[in-house]
Order: C-alpha cells, then structure tokens, then sequence
C-alpha cells in the first residue's frame, strides 16, 4: 500500500491532508479532488470491492470533496453538496450498506446531502446530518444502531 510510483505526479503539490486505511491512502487536494493509492481491496484504486471491483468512484472524487475519513477497510468522503462518497471494502463501508441481521441494508439515499461530519470505528461509519440525525453504515456489530435509533433522529451535534 505504500507504493506511490503511481501517482507521484499527482502528489508534488497542493495535498492538503492525507488519510489511510490498513493498505491504502488517500490524500485530499486543495482542489478538492482526492487522489489514491494503495491495495484496491482497501481503497486504493478509488473502486468498491467484494470477491474483486464492483464499481468505481473515481469519477465523484475529482472535484468538490471537503474531508476525508477512513476505517480499517474503506474511505468515505464528504462534498460539498454534502453528499457522501465511499470506497474500499463493501461490507466495512465501502458501499454504503449496514448490516443488518445478516443482510446488507443500502442507506445511500440518507447520504446524498445534508452530511456534515462523519466519524469511524475499526469497520464502520457514522455520518452526523446537519438536521441533527446521525446515519450509521458499514459491518453489523459496529453499524447496526437500531438499539438506539430513537435517540439518533435530532439533536446530534458531533460524534467522539
């Protein structure tokens, strides 16, 4: 994941900040386009993957991207619009699905706009709203907050 032959070009300048997952970078441009590298099971490539790609985003991360966070396993990344980009392994936030008794659940339509930070644990992400809603994504044991959803709806201002 440390290779950055790659992309060397892209990195000379204006990086603005730099986050990873265990085998994969990605650093944020002062242009708001976000550059990868690393293992592409882990994000490094900007693709979503299971057994291999499933898709790509690197196409949403050339422009517009404010913040980027990570987990062990994948990246999400915040816009300006407020919508929410991820990438990297599909079950540990990759894609924007929760597990939920077994079954991948998508709450992609949550994260379209609105979002305004976003925290992570070791496989999961928890997106806090501008609204004060929080919306959680990712593998189940850290991802299923059904248990306390009623107290998740308003009135969230940060998660530590």
């Amino acid at each position: 994941g440390a290779d950055s032959s790659s992309v060397a070009s892209d990195l000379t300048s204006g990086v603005e900040d730099i986050t990873a997952t265990c085998q994969a970078f990605a650093a944020l441009k002062e242009d708001g386009s976000v550059v990868t590298w690393g293992t592409s099971a882990y994000g490094g490539d900007g693709s979503v993957f299971t057994s291999g790609p499933v898709s790509s985003v690197v196409s949403d991360l050339s422009s517009g991207v404010v913040k980027v966070y990570s987990n062990r396993w994948a990246f999400a990344a915040v816009k300006t619009d407020g919508s929410v980009v991820t990438w990297g392994y599909r079950y540990d936030g990759g894609m924007q699905e929760a597990e939920i008794d077994g079954n991948q659940v998508s709450v992609a339509h949550l994260l379209t706009s609105g979002v305004a930070t976003i925290a992570s644990t070791y496989s999961a992400f928890a997106a806090v709203k501008t609204d004060g809603s929080v919306v959680t994504w990712g593998q189940s044991l850290a991802a299923d907050s059904r248990s306390v959803a009623h107290l998740l709806t308003s009135g969230v201002a940060t998660i530590a």
